[in-house]
């Protein structure tokens, strides 16, 4: 490649680590609100990217930037560039209240019962 080409600019987007999906891949999560053409009522979109991480370094609820790649795969198109955030608590990430409410139970019955003994 000569010194007077330069690469074109790629897109770099920020989500959400919402599956370790096999070695060296994660699947981020992209939320971003967008208007309805036709109702006019504000919407929010979800997007899934399958992304490359070299190092198997991110975890699941982490906050990443990702960036445009040529294709690795089927559906790896993107790679992880960078961990904004690390996730505080990855048992809180995606988690139902209902499903919440019945672990909480259980792990207050546990500590409960090692008080008790």
């Amino acid at each position: 490649m000569a010194d007077t080409e330069e690469r074109n600019s790629r897109k770099v987007r920020t989500g959400v680590v919402c599956a370790i999906s096999g070695d060296k891949t994660v699947a981020v999560e992209m939320t971003y609100r967008k208007r309805h053409p036709k109702y006019g009522k504000m919407m929010t979109i979800k997007k899934k990217l399958h992304c490359h991480d070299e190092k198997n370094e991110c975890g699941l609820g982490d906050t990443v930037r990702v960036m445009e790649t040529r294709p690795l795969s089927k559906t790896k198109r993107w790679r992880v560039v960078a961990i904004v955030e690390r996730a505080k608590s990855v048992f809180w990430y995606k988690t139902s209240p209902s499903r919440a409410l019945h672990v909480w139970t259980h792990l207050w019955r546990g500590l409960c019962s090692e008080e008790h003994s």
